[in-house]
């Protein structure tokens, strides 16, 4: 109720950044972890399935720094609304693709829509924050905490939704999820002020690069912070993979939902374990648990039966709950 309590006193606008974490995740839960079966389905080998899912990551994670130079550019208001409008036409190409190439720039549209929306919310989340926190309204570290509740709980209703829809067809699923975000456009239009992290049209991108990579303790964070995400865009191809060869296909829905929830309801215990560490001793000890998390699969994997069910859930777990340090 505290926590409840402590949403309903924050700006209109951290609320409505803090619902589209969940609305996100709901969308691209409700269709991402099922595209490798979708795939299979169309007929592709599993090294075009892997070739897909990589370029997914890679136009979504991998040009996050597009995305935060053009936010910081040309203003956050412009890529959230961009973001979104790339991701329903993603979605769009994606429902309809029956080759290789449409399934591509479906892919590509869905993956890069988030580099664009992705590093202007958080930015505008962070500035916000920092706002809150001078004003003594509550720390940014439990804003954050917030953000991470909400996210979550968008993992478990997406990957829900997904299995309890297992029997439509993908196409269905899929524009469902454009409408979806076709809604999320409209409010973001209609409630997200023009004036919150406005841009800077003054500096070029180029500049700001320069900027960014010449600050060698940031690299090296950023490196380590690439290195994890990487490690857990892992479970959208091994996940699948690991319970498609032991014919548990139908756990992979509730398997996301499931640690979803442990993630919301552990978050506030995880965001006062990292305060008491400090964010160091907290990054290290998080980024050394999810490294350790991927022994617990190997170990049964020459085995596919219930135990390796058992271990490959028990990965899922404690990955997500050391992301949360």
């Amino acid at each position: 109720m505290h926590r409840v309590a402590r949403i309903r006193g924050l700006p209109g606008t951290v609320k409505l950044l803090l619902a589209s974490f969940f609305l996100f995740n709901v969308g691209f839960y409700l269709v991402v972890p099922f595209l490798a079966g979708h795939l299979a389905g169309l007929g592709m080998t599993g090294a075009m399935i892997g070739l897909v899912l990589g370029l997914r990551t890679f136009s979504q994670q991998g040009m996050f720094f597009v995305g935060g130079a053009l936010s910081d550019r040309f203003g956050a208001r412009r890529m959230i609304l961009s973001g979104i409008a790339l991701r329903v036409a993603g979605f769009v190409v994606l429902a309809f693709a029956t080759d290789l190439a449409g399934v591509v720039v479906g892919t590509v549209l869905t993956g890069f829509a988030a580099a664009l929306f992705a590093p202007a919310v958080e930015s505008t989340d962070a500035m916000l924050g920092r706002r809150l926190e001078d004003d003594g309204v509550l720390p940014r570290a439990t804003l954050f905490g917030l953000e991470q509740m909400c996210s979550r709980a968008g993992n478990v209703v997406g990957p829900a939704l997904g299995a309890a829809l297992i029997w439509a067809p993908f196409t269905a699923v899929t524009l469902a999820a454009a409408v979806l975000f076709v809604g999320m456009w409209v409010g973001f239009h209609r409630l997200l002020p023009h004036d919150v992290a406005p841009g800077d049209a003054a500096h070029g991108l180029a500049a700001a690069w320069r900027t960014v990579t010449g600050n060698p303790r940031f690299m090296a964070f950023a490196t380590l912070g690439a290195l994890q995400l990487g490690a857990y865009a892992l479970i959208y191809v091994v996940l699948p993979a690991e319970l498609l060869r032991i014919g548990a296909q139908a756990w992979l829905g509730w398997i996301f939902a499931g640690t979803a929830v442990l993630v919301v309801v552990g978050q506030p215990a995880a965001v006062a374990v990292g305060l008491r560490l400090g964010r160091p001793r907290a990054v290290g000890l998080g980024l050394g648990v999810i490294g350790a998390s991927f022994l617990i699969p190997a170990a049964t994997a020459a085995h596919p039966d219930g135990a390796h069910l058992a271990a490959v859930i028990a990965w899922i777990v404690v990955l997500h709950r050391a992301r949360c340090c």
